[in-house]
């Protein structure tokens, strides 16, 4: 003959205390995830306005154009581009040109 197998849930107690440790768990599941959001958001204005500050240490200015030699060809005349850095690193990341107002390819043909 088969015996039935009786199933224990336990008492009320047991039940509370289960649905608060898990609820508990949830919870803090939920406020680390805000908290890294928030701190991520944070980081990256941080970081950008580090950048913007090194970016305004650079300025530029130009020279008047020189003459070309032979005017026959067609040529324009070449105006000088004068940088100055006055910071300590080099723009290297292409939100630096950005923020410059030169375009990643202009700024290496420079």
């Amino acid at each position: 003959m088969a015996t039935a197998t009786v199933i224990q849930w336990g008492n009320l107690a047991t039940w509370i205390a289960s649905i608060g440790t898990v609820s508990a768990v949830v919870v803090a599941l939920v406020q680390v995830y805000r908290e890294r959001k928030i701190r991520s958001v944070h980081e990256s204005t941080d970081r950008y306005e580090r950048r913007r500050g090194q970016v305004r240490l650079i300025s530029a200015w130009t020279a008047p154009p020189e003459p070309t030699p032979d005017s026959s060809t067609g040529t324009l005349p070449r105006t000088p581009i004068y940088l100055n850095n006055s910071s300590t690193g080099y723009p290297s990341e292409p939100t630096d040109h950005e923020m410059l107002g030169v375009r990643l390819s202009q700024a290496h043909k420079m």
